[in-house]
């Protein structure tokens, strides 16, 4: 998805910068005027305009943040919210799941094979693809574990890779207690 005035900047699980969708509530705030600014709390790094020696004086984009103790005393005694507050209050619309088992791929290590999402869509079936080490397709979460699942179907594994495709879907937010699925995870 390319930035436009239908889309936002946010950062996925892995603070990778992404473009998405301008959220509804967006749309209806601005009532059709996409000349409005979208409201959001991220901005692609290149994407703005500054006076070149301030921006220099300023560190350029690596600046050292030094000695974090003071401000975390402050958080502490101003009583400031988790991330998660933030998450679910400020920015709704981010795609950092709020509950999960685990993240990344799911590896055979034999064939070096992952499940992949093959750019389907929520609730249709994964597949297998090579692994490439980048997230995206093969960036799974792994919401929840039904051990009684698991042992029932011990039985049906015949090999190392994961057989489980016709368990898993990729995951909604409202199928976050419904996924059974076993598989060995790669940390």
């Amino acid at each position: 998805m390319a930035g436009s005035d239908m889309t936002y900047g946010g950062f996925n699980w892995k603070l990778n910068f992404r473009w998405y969708p301008v959220p509804q509530r967006e749309m209806d705030r601005r009532k059709g005027d996409r000349t409005l600014p979208v409201r959001t709390p991220t901005m692609a790094g290149g994407l703005f305009s500054i006076d070149r020696n301030y921006f220099e004086e300023i560190g350029v984009v690596k600046v050292d943040y030094g000695d974090l103790s003071v401000r975390k005393a402050l958080r502490e005694n101003l009583k400031c919210k988790p991330f998660s507050w933030y998450l679910e209050n400020v920015y709704p619309d981010s795609q950092i799941p709020r509950r999960y088992y685990s993240l990344g791929e799911i590896r055979n290590v034999e064939t070096n094979q992952c499940l992949d999402n093959m750019g389907r869509k929520e609730n249709e079936k994964v597949g297998i693809f090579n692994c490439h080490g980048m997230g995206g397709n093969q960036n799974i979460q792994l919401i929840f574990m039904n051990s009684d699942h698991l042992n029932k179907q011990e039985e049906e594994r015949h090999s190392p890779m994961v057989s489980s495709s016709k368990y898993l879907k990729t995951l909604s937010k409202e199928s976050y207690s419904e996924i059974p699925i076993y598989c060995h995870l790669s940390h």
